[in-house]
């Protein structure tokens, strides 16, 4: 997927083509660890039971609405806006995050509704997605070209094109070592 510069996608609109919003992004270089910390009587600091889960992050987006619409067009945006789905950013097209919006965003109206600011923060799922990669399969090892950063569930659909039954399938998971 291709996007153009400085802009989003959301479900099936881009925010720069179609809504004439352009955007800078802010994220975070990994989502917020969640802690398995607790305080224990008498002794100093805390005991730590190893943090292995992430919670949520937050994408935020300053924008900047570059056309003049009405006040009923900039409501049917927010109204595409409001509910959860893939958001995709500019600069990492081949990665998604799942996420929605929960706070309302404060919109700056400039003379005569030329140009709009307002910044939405988007609650995503800890990590990006990848695309699903769907590939034939053959005799013998068949390589899936993973390239995500953290673990994720592995969902394996075979479809037998041919008109005579499957035999002797196996499938072996091998999981990456970090």
């Amino acid at each position: 997927m291709s996007l153009p510069y400085d802009s989003f996608s959301f479900g099936t609109y881009n925010s720069l083509a179609d809504w004439g919003i352009r955007v800078v992004k802010y994220d975070t270089l990994t989502p917020p660890k969640r802690s398995r910390k607790t305080q224990i009587p008498e002794r100093s600091g805390m005991y730590d039971f190893g943090a292995q889960c992430w919670d949520e992050r937050t994408v935020r987006i300053d924008c900047v609405l570059e056309r003049k619409i009405s006040r009923a067009q900039l409501r049917e945006i927010a109204g595409t806006l409001s509910r959860k789905g893939r958001l995709w950013l500019w600069d990492e097209p081949d990665k998604y995050y799942i996420g929605e919006l929960y706070d309302p965003a404060e919109i700056m109206d400039y003379c005569d509704e030329s140009m709009r600011e307002f910044t939405l923060s988007f609650i995503c799922e800890p990590f990006a997605f990848g695309r699903t990669v769907t590939q034939p399969i053959a005799s013998g090892e068949n390589r899936v070209d993973y390239r995500g950063t953290a673990e994720t569930p592995c969902v394996i659909v075979l479809k037998n094109p041919s008109g005579s039954a499957a035999q002797t399938v196996t499938i072996t998971a091998i999981k990456r070592s970090v």
